[in-house]
């Protein structure tokens, strides 16, 4: 029994030894270089980064360049930059400078990172830049989209560049209720037929989204109309289209029209329709023959090698 325990506490401690060592990797110290970025003192950071500053530090798991673009100082990026900063480096979640300016939407901010010309880059998920821009809150969010798309395109990064899951940022924008971001991906050239790894289409993912709207904590009746004028917006800019209104079908075989009856949603989908100008709900009722769920051929046409 003694012998039991003596393994037991020998254990403990090895784990509380391996937390410790552990712990200690992951915080990193503040730095008289970041304490001046921060403070905008920038001829202090100057000084110390012709001093011997390393400009490719981390700070709470995340290199400062990724740490700034969070924070949107643009001037501080400019300075990193000018001395040799990684312009492609990550945090711990693969999040990159240019990803983290986008979804927080510092336009400015985010135009000096694409003056330093970096690569594609994803996280865990394949959610890269239009991705997580598409699904964020900031009222910048469209004219974001817009910068990206006329940055990476030419680098063959199309506006349905797809995640692990196959979401494009179409699909994430309805999911969230962005319809600003919706209509510049569709001006863009998204399409609307895209599925992800589950068959489902945007408009599809505007459905679920809707069903889950107001599940965000507390929030106030006027915050909750805001988020049902937006849904139903989006919701009308998609039915319009008789394929993914009724044709196209999620791994469940299941089309747009049967998740809106399913999800209790008939009064919101005759809405939509009405305001489309698309024939009353009860006609759209029989659908023709479906399409079987089918993935895409292949992720590297939309998504080359090169850039995961």
């Amino acid at each position: 029994m003694i012998k039991y325990i003596s393994y037991g506490f020998l254990a403990l401690s090895c784990l509380i030894s391996i937390n410790s060592i552990y712990s200690v990797q992951k915080k990193q110290p503040r730095t008289l270089l970041l304490e001046a970025l921060e403070k905008n003192e920038f001829e202090k950071a100057e000084q110390l980064l012709a001093d011997g500053a390393n400009p490719n530090a981390k700070y709470e798991n995340m290199p400062y360049i990724v740490y700034f673009a969070l924070h949107g100082n643009t001037h501080a990026i400019n300075i990193l930059l000018m001395h040799g900063v990684d312009i492609n480096s990550k945090n711990n979640d693969g999040r990159s400078a240019v990803t983290y300016a986008a979804a927080q939407g510092h336009i400015e901010t985010l135009q000096e990172i694409l003056n330093a010309n970096p690569a594609y880059l994803t996280d865990d998920r394949w959610y890269g830049p239009h991705h997580t821009a598409a699904g964020a809150p900031s009222p910048n969010q469209p004219l974001i989209i817009r910068i990206l798309h006329e940055y990476f395109a030419p680098k063959g990064i199309a506006i349905d560049v797809h995640s692990k899951s196959q979401m494009t940022p179409l699909m994430n924008a309805a999911r969230h209720g962005r319809l600003g971001v919706v209509e510049t991906c569709l001006e863009l050239g998204a399409s609307q037929y895209c599925q992800d790894n589950q068959g489902k289409t945007a408009i599809m993912h505007c459905l679920k989204g809707m069903e889950n709207q107001g599940m965000h904590g507390k929030i106030t009746s006027n915050q909750k109309l805001e988020y049902y004028n937006q849904f139903q917006g989006i919701l009308t800019l998609l039915s319009r289209n008789p394929e993914t209104r009724s044709i196209l079908c999620n791994s469940a075989k299941q089309s747009a029209r049967d998740i809106a009856i399913q999800s209790k949603q008939s009064s919101n989908w005759d809405a939509a329709l009405s305001a489309s100008g698309v024939s009353p709900f009860s006609r759209d009722r029989v659908a023709p023959a479906r399409y079987t769920f089918t993935h895409l051929p292949t992720l590297s046409a939309y998504f080359p090698r090169n850039y995961r």
